[in-house]
């Protein structure tokens, strides 16, 4: 599967999302050195202009650390990103469903029940 996720990142250059992919791959694999080398290239497109905080958002509770993931949530709000709304949907997110940060993003932006 990880060769997948290699072949649909080859142009990452033109699709974010792709490298995002592969980085959320190598993170899920334990790949640890390869998901920060993503995170670093996703993170100079941040600067750059590009939405890609959801993106790194993702990258990150992929990789367990779930402060840095809801900082970079909180970026993608702050930025009207409209990828977060597949937040009640998109099975990443299962983990921390239940974390009064997740709540409280679902409740800023009028998606909680």
């Amino acid at each position: 599967m990880m060769r997948q996720y290699q072949l649909a990142a080859a142009g990452a250059q033109e699709r974010p999302w792709a490298l995002a992919a592969l980085g959320q791959g190598y993170a899920a694999l334990g790949r640890r050195p390869q998901a920060n080398k993503i995170l670093a290239e996703l993170k100079h497109r941040q600067l750059q202009g590009q939405e890609v905080a959801y993106a790194i958002a993702v990258i990150y509770l992929e990789l367990g650390d779930k402060d840095e993931a809801f900082n970079w949530l909180d970026t993608a709000f702050r930025q009207r990103i409209g990828s977060l709304i597949l937040l009640k949907a998109d099975p990443v997110f299962d983990p921390v469903r239940q974390d009064p940060r997740f709540l409280d993003l679902l409740r800023r932006m009028r998606l909680s029940s």
